[in-house]
């Protein structure tokens, strides 16, 4: 068997390496993702759910900017103005595909995992204070 060439060894290790560089956001949410699934598989609670939606969200939002926006924009604006120009019609997609979808996404997602955190740490905080009451 023959051992892999030193070249092909370096070229394998950079790829992987931008690759990771270039992803690591989505990595990262999509481990908060699975993580969160997990948890609501074995504690269901609103909790769970809120870190479940929350992760998607994020990894939806990073995905979106990343390699979707710009496609299905050009597509939109195709289909949507033909022969005419129509400014207004341009403004309001650009909008809302450009800023609220992605920003719009990004911050409901923060503002959920954000929640579920801060939901853990009240519980905590409560069971804590209960226990040292007496």
């Amino acid at each position: 068997m023959n051992p892999i060439p030193a070249d092909l060894q370096q070229n394998i290790a950079v790829t992987s390496e931008l690759t990771i560089l270039h992803n690591y956001w989505a990595i990262l949410y999509f481990i908060g993702l699975i993580v969160s699934i997990g948890w609501s598989f074995f504690r269901p609670s609103r909790v769970a759910t809120l870190a479940f939606v929350g992760f998607g969200l994020l990894l939806f939002s990073f995905e979106y900017t990343k390699h979707i926006l710009e496609p299905l924009k050009e597509q939109t604006l195709n289909s949507v103005i033909t022969m005419q120009e129509h400014h207004q019609a341009r403004r309001i997609l650009n909008l809302s595909m450009i800023k609220l979808i992605p920003k719009g996404s990004l911050i409901i997602g923060w503002l959920m995992v954000l929640s579920s955190v801060g939901l853990i740490l009240k519980k905590h905080f409560y069971k804590h204070l209960e226990t040292h009451k007496h």
